[in-house]
């Protein structure tokens, strides 16, 4: 999570992504890429995180109906197209930056409009 200081941006997620992120977490653990404690203590940052110091961006009527449209424009699996429906909601009230390693998602996000950053690659 350090890589997002000083992008300039407030962070913020979605609500399906942070359910993403305990599923990656529990599988590292399950795999024993990560203990038991680190997994844990992973888990409790992170929701501090979302809980204080992030935006965040339910799953609501909304962004399930532009999620349909998403699916129609690119080549987007569900948790995708709700992960980008959601920045595109988002970004009508605040500015935000994308940011994904996913290359298909990050492809589409750009086509969308959105300012992309996939952190593993650098700037986009």
């Amino acid at each position: 999570m350090r890589a997002f200081a000083g992008r300039g941006l407030p962070c913020a997620i979605c609500s399906i992504g942070a359910v993403e992120f305990r599923a990656v977490v529990r599988a590292k653990e399950r795999s024993r890429v990560l203990s038991g404690g680190d997994a844990r203590s992973m888990l409790v940052h992170f929701e501090q995180r979302v809980r204080h110091a992030w935006t965040y961006q339910p799953v609501n009527e909304v962004v399930f109906a532009l999620s349909a449209v998403l699916i129609d424009r690119h080549p987007l699996r569900a948790p995708d197209a709700l992960q980008l429906a959601a920045a595109m909601v988002l970004l009508q009230i605040q500015p935000i930056e994308f940011v994904s390693s996913d290359h298909r998602l990050l492809e589409a996000a750009r086509r969308e409009g959105l300012a992309c950053w996939d952190p593993a690659g650098g700037v986009e």
